[in-house]
Formats: C-alpha cells, structure tokens, sequence
C-alpha cells in the first residue's frame, strides 16, 4: 500500500471576512462540509488549470485541501491532504479528483474521493483514513468493488446504517460496511422518480425523520439545485423542487452540500466569481438555508454577502454587498489579471449607493472611518451605519487607489448595517471601509489616553504587528468619590495595535468576562500567546463562587478577536492550589511561554507563584503545579525565556506601593536567582503590572500608573493607565534598571 506523506499544515486565513466566496486564495468547488469536534470542515475538490494541456478548456483537479472554521467567517487551510499521485489505483496524471466526501467514525476519519482508473476508462471511487480530519490520509489499495462513478455522498442514518450515495448511469445509493471498504447490498437507482435531465452530485442527509437526496439538476440550460424527500434512506424519493435556480451567468455547474451547525443550517455551493470567463474554475459559497413546518426546503437565493458578522475594524469589502442601486452602480476587479486581489464598487453618479449588513461595532462607538478609494474628482459620501449618518469629504486621486483616515463620531454600537451613497461627484471606486476607536500617535505616557487601561500584555503577532492587551478600569456607578476612585471595577479586555511604535490602533473590547459561562465579572491582567496560526488567551475573573478569582482560556483566529471560551470551563481554580497569604485571592495574573522544546507553561498567582505545563493543545495541565519561590513576590509575573536564561518579571512590594523586580534562572523551574528591583512605583497607582517585550531590535518594559486619574483624593488605584519604557540588557544578561519617562 501507499502511503501518503505526513503534510505540514498550511496554517493561513484564507477567508477574513464573513463574504462570499470564502476560500479567497485559490480554486475550490464541489464543496462537502462536516461538522467535527465543534468545527466545520471544509472538503472541496481544487480546480486548477491543466498544467500539460493549458488550452484544454475542462475540469483539472490533482489534489484535494481540508479547511477549518468556527464561525463560518474565517478558515484555516490545513493544505493538501491527498493527491493523484498517492491513490494506488488511480491514475497519477489523470487530474480527476472530483468531489469528495468525509465522514467520522469510531475516531477514523473516511474520505472518500473519485478519480480516473489507472487501468481502463471511466471513475472508481475511494477512500482513505486518518486519524484527525486535517490527515495524514492513507488510500486503500483498491477502489471500492462495483462502484463506478463519481461525486460520492456518504450518510450515515438513524437507524445505525451506512450508505453510499454516487453519480454513475443515474443517482445510485447502497448500503455500505462502516469502513466503506466494501457495499453491504445490492447499489438501487434512486433517479427513476424524479423529474428528466442531467443529474448528478447527490447530497443526503436526514432531518426529523424525514430523508433528503439533493442533486444538481439540468432543468433548463446550467445546473439547478434540486432536492426530493422520503421516508428511507434508499426512497423511493418524492421531488419536491428546486433549493437554487440555475446561474444567470456562465457557471453550467453547481455543486453542494447542507450542514447544521449551531443550530442553523447552511448551503454550501460554488460559482465561478473568480473566473468568470471559464467556469471550470470555481469558487466556493455559503448561504443560509431554511426549512418550512412541513420540512420542504425554501429556495435559496445566492447572495456576495454571505453569512456570519464582519468587525468594524476589518477592511469591509462592500463590492460583496447586501444590496445595491440597480443602476449607476457596478463591481469589477481590482485587476483582471489577479482576480484573487478582489473587486471594488463604483456608485458612477449621485444618488447611487451600496449596503453591507451585519457589522459588529461591538461596545465602543467608532471615532474613525477609513476609505481605500480612486475617484475622478472630488467626491460627497454619507456613511450610514444603523441610525447614525455622517457626511465626508474625499479628494481626487484618478490614477491611484488611496487610503484616508477620517474623524467619525457615529453613535453606533452593537451589530447593524452600514450603507455608503454618493452625494457629489461621480466614478467614486471604493476596495474597503473600515471603522476603529481611534488610530492615534505616541504621544509619550501613558500611551491609551483613551479610556482607562491596566495590565498590559504585549505579544508579537506571526503578520509582525504588536498587539498589547490589557483591562479596563472604569469608575463605579454607584460608588462615587472616594470608594468608587479606589475600587477595582474592571468589565472587559480591550487590544491595541502598531507596528512602529508610533501609531496605534485600538480595537475596542475583544472580551468580557461574561463570555465565559462560568465567570461573573473582573477582568483581571490577561496574556495571549500565537499558536500554530490560533491565538489562545489567559485571563483571570471571579468564578461563580463570589470570592474565587479564576483563570480561563478562550481562542480566536484573529489577535483582535473575538474571543471564545476554548473549554468551556475554567482552567485554574482555587481548590486546585494551596490557599497562600492571600486566600481565595491565590489564582489570577497568568503569564504563559512556550519553552524551546515546545513545552507551554503557565505561570501565575497573588502572594504565591505557581507555574505548571500544559498539553500542546494549551488548554490542558500536563503535570502537577508547583511553587517557585521568588523574593519579594506579590503578583503579576511575566515568564519570557531571551539568550538562553529564563526571567520571571514581577510585581514586588516596595515603600508601601508596588514596584517591579526580577529573577533569573537557566532553567523555568529553577533555581531562580533574585536580581533585584527592575523599576521603582508607578506615580499615582499602588499596583504595578510588567510585560515584556522584544520588537523590532528593541526591548520595551509595559507597565501602568494612574496619571490621568482625578485628581483629589490621592492614588486612583482603579484608574490607571498603560504605559512604555525602553528595556536594556547587559553582555551577563542583567536588566538595566528602568527609569520611567513621561
């Protein structure tokens, strides 16, 4: 037998906003989505152009990707998981991987897949098994026996059985073993109770009881999605009508499948947005899909905008609109000859307009919006977004695309529509808009002057941007003055961003401790970390026991969010450490790192440092919890690893307020020598929280103080702000001590 070579995963996002299509970096059609483990996969066929016969104008497919998502929005491509070359059976050049399949079973992955005989004429279908969707996939020698054809289906019923569902002379469907290696019973044509034409691509899955074998349809001139019901898997089958009319475009082919995930069900299809010249190169889309009381199936329209919920801050691709003016508005390409580049919208006259729905301007209203426009002449807009309108001004630029940043205060939260019309001028192109809290420069610190920040935690992303992370302290509405002032009253985690240093974005809150099902409030420090392309954030709140600080893990496929809790538990709790000087206050402030031997570790604790492995899944303990005794600790730590020593960052205790000092170790669990104060008390603030970072050939200590706190009573303690300052090493590895600047 061949084996297939293990793949290294491509961990991208090929899709970074909820538009159609969603695969934006290559050809992909004949889509088959599953639902594993709380994910939807993805398992499309790859169009390609032939590469030995580029001027035969036909399907050429050589191998096959698997992507992932969670939301439908975003999707990673876990690259190629089997190719021609690898099928025993097939023809290593006969660029006929088709659409496949993939179904679950006893922890075995089965996908199952067409291709051309290497031995006589026509399809054979197979299969190959993994052991994790994203593979490695091993062919089976053979093909399975009696089975010729292609587009395979496999649903797996109710009533414990298995079947195989495939074109070839007609639909056919049989009853097949569980290891699909071999049919179970006699193949049963399925197609000689419904409608004549061309049918092909049979889809069949079950709902309430009810069977549905869905199938492309040549009704008129191009394939129609049609759909007929029954009561047994084998039907016979009742046409009921059509699920999506046939293309008003050049795209003869269409090909699907209907999933469920979160209680909602999908249609995914394909058209040739991409090549709309040659519709053997496909693309794949997904559409909400909805059922009557009566389980008939109400058409579907196809739509640009897709599904999901696009942020604010995303460059929103409105030529992927909701809807548009019918006349005096059109989209093209960015440039023909790279389609995967996109498109843009042109409102040609006043009055013209576009409308893009479902963006989530989470909590925070924008004070900007940004254009990446060309326009022949100085142009009028209105940007509209839920209620809230506002009118720009932007310049000419004839010959080149321009982006501009303007000052916008919509009145504008929570998730709404967002409409762009033409007022003056004419031609305006658009690519994108955009909405923020705010680009600002670095004026000095504290560095956010836009909101009260604490308990930074920076991290370098894989695109080479620096994020910092941090709580937001906010004045007690019920505890005015002196007790309101003092307090802690943090309700979510905000982001910002930069990648000089200079100019910041924020990207407003990325989380709330009530995201966690678990958690009742207090967004205590917080520290994310990149893995293999997802981005795995530590947070400490107050679990369901009101005196029990917690510490829980979310991830998200972009730094900025949003955020889901990854275990829907929490993964430090009180009863899990030893009760220190500070009680129930032991579990919060967590630091995470990952060791050169890829071992994570978390770090964290109030009064006492405990430190622990995770799994590689970084949402597991690997070990037992230990201690690392440090002098003069009292909270905040930050576990980095830089020229082959360990340092631990920390908040210590100094003249009655905090101040920072550090250890050093050749080891992360020790011995860890203290090396002293870091840095002396933030002015104003009697906690101070470290995070540490390498940038750009720089080293930064992140801290905070309370600067723009009120003035009148003191120390704002619950008022602080992000702040900093320039790290230095010396050739033994010792930090230089740190002098705050303003």
């Amino acid at each position: 037998m061949k084996r297939l070579l293990p793949l290294i995963s491509i961990l991208i996002s090929a899709g970074l906003s909820a538009q159609n299509p969603v695969i934006r970096d290559q050809y992909t059609a004949d889509p088959t989505a599953r639902v594993f483990g709380g994910r939807v996969w993805l398992f499309p066929s790859h169009d390609i152009i032939s590469p030995v016969e580029p001027e035969k104008k036909w399907f050429c497919m050589e191998d096959y990707h698997a992507f992932s998502s969670t939301d439908l929005v975003n999707w990673t491509d876990h690259g190629v998981i089997l190719t021609q070359e690898n099928v025993p059976w097939g023809k290593p050049d006969g660029y006929s991987m088709w659409a496949p399949d993939c179904v679950e079973k006893d922890g075995k992955y089965y996908f199952v897949f067409p291709d051309a005989l290497a031995e006589g004429p026509g399809f054979a279908i197979g299969v190959a098994v993994a052991d994790a969707p994203e593979g490695p996939y091993t062919p089976y020698e053979r093909s399975i026996p009696g089975v010729f054809g292609i587009d395979p289906c496999v649903l797996q019923a109710s009533d414990g059985n298995t079947y195989l569902f495939w074109s070839g002379f007609g639909l056919q469907g049989a009853l097949i073993k569980d290891d699909l290696s071999e049919l179970a019973a006699q193949p049963v044509r399925l197609d000689t109770t419904l409608p004549d034409g061309f049918k092909e691509g049979p889809f069949a899955f079950e709902k309430d009881g009810k069977f549905y074998l869905t199938y492309p349809w040549v009704q008129d001139k191009t394939e129609t999605l049609a759909y007929a019901m029954s009561d047994k898997p084998l039907g016979p089958y009742e046409f009921k009508g059509i699920i999506m009319a046939q293309s008003p475009s050049e795209c003869w082919t269409n090909h699907h499948s209907i999933v469920k995930y979160n209680d909602d069900w999908y249609l995914f299809y394909h058209h040739n947005d991409y090549s709309p010249a040659f519709d053997k190169n496909r693309s794949v889309r997904i559409d909400r899909l909805f059922f009557n009381q009566d389980g008939t199936i109400q058409p579907v329209t196809p739509t640009f905008r897709g599904v999901g919920v696009t942020p604010k801050h995303e460059n929103i691709q409105i030529d992927r609109y909701s809807a548009i003016c019918h006349q005096g508005a059109y989209i093209d390409f960015l440039d023909a000859q790279k389609p995967f580049d996109g498109w843009y919208v042109c409102l040609t006259a006043p009055g013209t307009w576009v409308r893009y729905d479902r963006v989530d301007f989470g909590q925070v209203t924008p004070k900007t919006v940004s254009f990446r426009y060309r326009a022949s002449k100085k142009c009028t807009v209105t940007v509209t977004a839920g209620e809230s309108s506002r009118q720009f001004t932007l310049r000419r630029s004839k010959r080149k695309w321009r982006t501009v940043v303007l000052p916008a205060e919509l009145a504008v939260t929570g998730i709404q529509n967002i409409k762009i019309s033409l007022e003056k001028g004419k031609d305006l192109r658009i690519d994108w808009v955009s909405f923020t809290n705010g680009t600002f420069k670095n004026l000095g610190n504290p560095l956010f002057k836009d909101c009260y920040t604490a308990d930074p935690a920076p991290m370098v992303a894989s695109d080479g941007r620096l994020y910092v992370f941090c709580g937001h302290d906010q004045q007690f509405d019920d505890k005015p003055g002196f007790e309101g002032l003092y307090g802690f009253n943090i309700t979510d985690w905000l982001c910002y961003s930069t990648d000089d240093m200079k100019h910041w974005t924020a990207h407003g809150t990325v989380m709330k401790p009530t995201d966690f099902s678990w958690a009742i409030g207090e967004a205590w420090a917080s520290q994310c970390i990149e893995v293999n392309g997802k981005f795995y954030f530590y947070v400490s709140c107050q679990s369901g026991n009101p005196n029990c600080k917690a510490i829980g893990v979310a991830v998200a496929d972009r730094p900025e969010g949003p955020y889901r809790d990854a275990i829907g538990k929490a993964l430090i709790l009180d009863d899990m450490t030893p009760n220190g000087p500070r009680g129930w206050w032991n579990d919060f402030d967590p630091t995470i790192m990952i060791d050169d031997d890829g071992t994570p570790w978390l770090c964290w604790g109030n009064g006492t440092c405990f430190l622990a492995p995770l799994k590689k899944n970084m949402t597991e303990l690997d070990g037992e919890i230990r201690i690392l005794p440090m002098e003069n600790y009292v909270e905040g730590p930050w576990l980095y690893k830089r020229g082959g020593w360990y340092y631990n960052v920390y908040a210590s205790m100094g003249k009655g307020m905090e101040t920072i000092s550090y250890a050093m170790a050749l080891s992360v669990e020790g011995p860890w020598e203290f090396k002293g104060e870091l840095a002396g008390e933030a002015k104003d603030s009697f906690t101070i929280h470290p995070g540490v970072i390498d940038y750009k050939g720089h080293s930064y200590l992140f801290y905070h103080n309370s600067t723009l706190s009120l003035e009148g009573y003191g120390p704002a303690t619950g008022r602080r702000s992000v702040c900093v300052d320039e790290l230095f090493y010396n050739p033994d590895g010792t930090i230089q001590r740190v002098i705050f600047k303003p």
